[in-house]
């Protein structure tokens, strides 16, 4: 678990160093632990939206089911069911973590 081998802010600023190389996962990643304030980082929604929809530019489907589920419950922006349906179905759905999660 990197979360015992490294501290906060080092698990940051390998994130933060890996989103600006391109990788999807790391900014999706980045982009939750502002949107929950967790490894210490200040809670920042609008940082955090930012990250993961760059993320999902970038082809994070991570950042896909969780843009998904911000739209479906309307926490930190306006619901909006279209586009969760729309993030949901990019979602690897062999894997059984997202089975079930798409609105009917």
């Amino acid at each position: 678990d990197a979360s015992s081998r490294f501290s906060d802010e080092e698990i940051v600023n390998r994130f933060k160093n890996r989103t600006e190389n391109g990788d999807g996962l790391a900014c999706a990643n980045l982009g939750s632990r502002y949107l929950d304030g967790d490894c210490r980082l200040q809670q920042d929604p609008k940082k955090g939206l930012k990250l993961l929809l760059h993320a999902v530019e970038l082809g994070s489907t991570k950042a896909h089911y969780r843009i998904a589920w911000i739209y479906d419950t309307g926490q930190f922006m306006e619901k909006d069911h279209e586009k969760a349906i729309y993030h949901y179905s990019v979602q690897p759905w062999g894997d059984v973590k997202y089975q079930g999660t798409i609105l009917v």
